[in-house]
């Protein structure tokens, strides 16, 4: 179990930054919880306020919500929810704007509520901590951590709603840019990761693990400049990681599935990686549906339950994969002629076993045994999920696996700087850094160099798509990817996704590469522009 202060502080640094005040007839101070108007006069407080933005991650609208979005409206999953609202946002029908700002019990759990929630925690931190007396260099750090998490949480916003609202400032509404662009928005991002690269260590020690780090700052900004298809800015950032401070920080772990359970966190592989916790809510009776700021509240992800296959206990479903990307995973095999051992750990399918559906084990019962056939249009994500443990296989408690979601892995690092590269002409030196990914000990394909020598710089191109999809699949990353490759402003592009995602038939180019802003954002300020076509 983790129960490191990263993680239990959670609870403090919430009460603290939540805490309304009081009416004058219960004007009663309460010993046990530090208020707002207190919270910014010290270096604990301060910490609180850091960690308290690091909470938005454990709330529905980012823990679910986000993982479902990016996965699900890529070609690479759908969902056959009884939810009919929930399947028919992962086809590109939007009867209802307001969506993905609703609310469960009357609490926040959308995305939108969710994640700017999360910038205003991050702004209270940029605005009030430099006015603490406290260590330098600590105060620069909590600052650092708190302007790459909002970028971060406007790095997703961007992605998933294109121009947003800039909001940098908390309480004063006169300083907010509603009618920000896309291009306003994304030089934000920008400009706070940049700041963060100063201030940020490389690493951390002990009980701060898991915080953010100078090299996920350079990552998250290569990334946006990616977004913005500026490659030759893109490379001078991954630059970091090759001839720069980061070079030798990071390696790959020789097994692949590490990466994706809870047995080798934050190892040598991640550059940003969200902390989750099996800690067993105070109070279970209350409910296990998390992200409330309430005393209960779990810190686990829900992954594991929305992704989850048909008929297991404490499964959802909500979450398909789609399956042709196992194609992808039969295109080469290893070394020594095996099936890439890739594709059994990101996919669930009628052969996760290569062997077969006599084999392929779904929680404790044989493929056949639980579907009663090979069921070939079934299929789920495998990352993430808790099978590797047996003692977790009913994904029991609900809402709390305590895998930690790697929202940025060397890998991704690795095959990005090969595309900077071969984006700039430079498609020969790309070669080493794909090699690297293949030939991870527990991958063992063959060499790029061996396999493909010689391609053209648009073979290359093709081919790395290809390394993205049997390296990242299903890791939030393909929905990025096919707006950054420019396939979703491309017709003729979006209609070849649609013999692998038949949902591709409802998009619209010029409209649907983002979502709606909520209908209920507008009815509150009238002022805001929707978003294009809508």
């Amino acid at each position: 179990m983790k129960s490191s202060p990263f993680y239990i502080l959670f609870f403090t640094a919430l009460i603290a930054l939540l805490n309304p005040g009081c009416t004058k007839k219960l004007d009663i101070a309460n010993p046990n919880v530090e208020l707002a108007d207190s919270l910014w006069t010290s270096a604990a407080g301060a910490n609180q306020g850091v960690l308290a933005t690091y909470q938005t991650f454990t709330k529905p609208g980012f823990n679910w919500w986000v993982p479902i979005l990016k996965n699900l409206c890529s070609d690479e999953g759908w969902s056959e929810s009884p939810y009919v609202q929930l399947s028919n946002t992962m086809k590109f029908i939007y009867p209802d704007y307001n969506f993905l700002a609703g609310s469960v019990r009357g609490k926040i759990d959308d995305v939108w509520g969710t994640l700017y929630q999360g910038i205003y925690r991050a702004n209270q931190v940029i605005t009030y901590v430099p006015n603490i007396k406290m260590d330098d260099q600590l105060k620069a750090q909590y600052i650092g951590e708190a302007k790459f998490l909002r970028a971060y949480l406007y790095y997703t916003l961007i992605t998933v709603f294109g121009k947003v609202p800039l909001v940098l400032v908390p309480n004063d509404s006169k300083l907010v840019d509603v009618n920000s662009t896309e291009e306003k928005d994304w030089q934000q991002v920008l400009q706070d990761l940049k700041d963060a690269e100063g201030a940020l260590p490389v690493s951390y020690s002990g009980d701060d693990r898991g915080r953010v780090t100078q090299g996920a700052a350079y990552a998250l900004r290569a990334k946006a400049y990616l977004q913005l298809r500026d490659y030759a800015s893109a490379k001078t950032e991954l630059d970091w990681f090759f001839t720069g401070a980061g070079n030798g920080l990071y390696s790959l772990v020789p097994n692949f599935q590490d990466n994706f359970t809870k047995l080798n966190e934050n190892n040598s592989e991640s550059v940003f990686e969200i902390q989750y916790s099996d800690i067993v809510p105070f109070n279970p009776s209350v409910g296990n549906f998390q992200g409330f700021d309430l005393p209960n509240q779990v810190l686990g992800s829900t992954w594991a339950n929305f992704i989850g296959p048909q008929g297991v206990p404490g499964c959802f479903s909500d979450a398909r994969a789609r399956r042709w990307p196992i194609a992808e995973f039969l295109k080469e095999n290893t070394a020594t002629g095996a099936r890439d051992p890739r594709l059994g750990i990101s996919l669930v399918y009628d052969s996760t076993d290569v062997r077969g559906p006599d084999y392929t084990m779904v929680y404790g019962q044989t493929w056949k045994q639980r579907y009663n056939s090979t069921a070939p249009d079934l299929c789920w994500f495998h990352k993430y999920l808790n099978d590797y443990d047996p003692s977790m296989q009913n994904a029991e408690p609900l809402f709390n696996s305590p895998i930690n979601y790697r929202v940025i892995r060397y890998a991704d690092i690795l095959l990005l700087y090969a595309e900077c590269l071969n984006a700039l002409g430079n498609t020969a030196a790309a070669y080493t850094y794909v090699d690297q990914v293949r030939t991870r000990a527990s991958v063992n394909m063959k060499p790029l160099s061996v396999a493909h020598p010689g391609l053209s710089q648009d073979a290359f191109f093709q081919q790395l798509r290809h390394e993205r999809i049997v390296e990242l699949m299903g890791e939030c990353q393909r929905w990025d990817d096919l707006k950054r490759w420019g396939d979703l402003d491309d017709a003729t592009k979006v209609a070849a996704l649609v013999p692998g995602d038949p949902e591709f038939a409802n998009f619209v180019v010029g409209k649907t590469r983002v979502f709606p802003i909520p209908q209920k954002e507008i009815d509150l300020n009238p002022t805001i522009t929707q978003n294009p076509n809508w």
